[in-house]
């Protein structure tokens, strides 16, 4: 559906997907918790550290 402007190079491909797929899911994930009052995903007890 997107993809006519967004195929004109790979930055700008990468950018859309990213924009357009972070977008769906904070939009669903608002939607979940508003009208089923749930959260499918919660990391706020989890200690998310990135260790090298």
């Amino acid at each position: 559906m997107f993809s006519k402007y967004f195929n004109k190079n790979n930055l700008t491909l990468f950018l859309g997907g990213y924009i357009i797929g972070t977008a769906t899911e904070y939009i669903f994930s608002f939607l979940i918790e508003v009208i089923l009052e749930t959260r499918w995903w919660d990391y706020t007890r989890k200690n998310i550290e990135c260790k090298w």
